[in-house]
């Protein structure tokens, strides 16, 4: 084969190539919202003044409305823009919008277990099951606070010193003294359900999943906070006005 029928071949291979993504892209265009036109391969990544991106985004919503389709490479990405269609989506359908995407740091780190497992039916029951337990020790009630600088003082002088198996050792299923204790208890009586069938479902509460699960409160409990005071620092730095509020309050 020569050099122009090598270059001519090539040539055909990549426009057919890029036919294929094009006509791929275009079918599923007609079953998402409306967007820019994506180029091939590099989507709407590359078209001019994407940066800064909130302000292409108000540019879109204006002309497609407040839910479009923005295409970051091959991958198409639903934007909802707007605070009304969010709180929608988040809060009037949270059900549905309650998955969350698989985050490669996190499932190396977890393994997969615990409630911030991609494993939806996984996640269900654990996280039922902490709300529950948790609400029962106090969550949510104005004596919840002391409760939890009790139990950090605790922490603190037995962290070293304790593991697994002295807690199971200290089990007292007739007053479970915490989250682990109720956890444990739970495993059990699910190992005992799980060994008198033939086709058991998957083990929901291991001490891997067990682990992890307390590993998660801790994580989330910190960064939920320390994102929480962020964007009030930024609401504060954004709209001065509202600071006269607390700060007359302050020197009352």
């Amino acid at each position: 084969m020569d050099a122009g029928s090598a270059v001519v071949l090539i040539t055909l291979l990549l426009l057919s190539i890029l036919w294929f993504l094009g006509w791929r892209t275009g079918r599923k265009r007609s079953q998402l919202p409306p967007g820019p036109a994506p180029w091939p391969i590099l989507g709407n990544l590359w078209q001019k003044d994407v940066l800064p991106l909130y302000r292409t985004y108000q540019k879109l919503s204006s002309r497609y409305g407040p839910i479009f389709t923005v295409w970051l490479g091959l991958k198409p990405v639903v934007v909802l823009c707007g605070y009304e269609v969010v709180k929608d989506a988040l809060v009037g359908h949270s059900e549905e919008f309650g998955g969350r995407p698989e985050i490669p740091l996190l499932v190396q780190l977890s393994k997969d277990y615990g409630f911030v497992s991609n494993n939806e039916k996984k996640w269900r029951e654990l996280r039922r099951f902490t709300l529950s337990t948790l609400r029962d020790f106090g969550m949510g009630k104005s004596s919840m606070s002391q409760r939890v600088q009790q139990e950090a003082q605790h922490l603190v002088e037995l962290l070293a010193e304790l593991k697994v198996e002295l807690h199971k050792l200290t089990l007292d299923p007739s007053c479970p003294r915490d989250y682990i204790d109720c956890f444990l208890m739970k495993a059990e009586k699910v190992e005992v359900v799980q060994s008198g069938e033939k086709n058991s479902s998957e083990n929901m509460y291991s001490n891997e999943d067990l682990i992890m699960s307390v590993f998660n409160l801790f994580g989330a409990g910190t960064v939920t906070t320390s994102n929480s005071l962020v964007f009030c620092v930024l609401i504060l730095a954004k709209y001065p006005h509202i600071q006269d509020g607390p700060t007359l309050a302050y020197e009352r």
